[in-house]
């Protein structure tokens, strides 16, 4: 073989061997459209999924608000009904839910235990009036009512303290009040 045949043998396998690369080439390009396209569609799911989720975020936030808005007019007309106490500072809701009612209720100077007792107990009753007047059952819904009392003081320091006197609450598995002592 001369040389120019030589020359022209190297140059076909050169030309056939690239040819062969840009077929492989065009089919990676091809696999690659086709995973771009997969991933497309699947993101496009997933934001389906993610856009369901918000919106049920949405809806469930939507639905807490208003019981929350039953609940704070429940405690109130709770509290409406129990005779303020000349040794009261205040009542403040703490909690408020579909199941869940909370009152603070603070005193002006330190009571004796038996008044905070009588008067910690006496309003998760006022509570529990207005949620069987509803027509549902405390001990069923697992109710949770809890006030607890506390006096509003200054440190030696002058540091604002809140100390502790008792919580009164309501035991739905027993399907009665209790009360605590700090």
């Amino acid at each position: 073989m001369k040389l120019f045949e030589k020359m022209a043998i190297i140059i076909i396998v050169a030309l056939v061997g690239y040819m062969g690369l840009v077929e492989i080439s065009g089919e990676r390009w091809n696999d690659r459209e086709q995973a771009l396209a997969t991933e497309i569609a699947k993101r496009s799911a997933d934001n389906d999924v993610i856009e369901s989720k918000i919106q049920s975020k949405r809806e469930d936030i939507e639905t807490k608000k208003k019981e929350q808005t039953k609940a704070l007019a429940l405690e109130q007309r709770a509290i409406d009904t129990v005779p303020a106490d000349s040794s009261w500072e205040g009542i403040t809701i703490v909690k408020a839910g579909k199941n869940e009612y909370g009152l603070s209720l603070a005193y002006k100077t330190f009571p004796p235990q038996s008044l905070v007792l009588a008067d910690t107990k006496s309003l998760v009753r006022a509570i529990l009036k207005q949620v069987l007047a509803q027509g549902r059952s405390p001990a069923d819904d697992w109710t949770l009512v809890t006030v607890d009392a506390h006096i509003n003081s200054i440190g030696e320091t002058g540091k604002k303290l809140v100390r502790p006197l008792g919580v009164a609450f309501y035991n739905f598995n027993k399907d009665l009040i209790e009360f605590h002592q700090p």
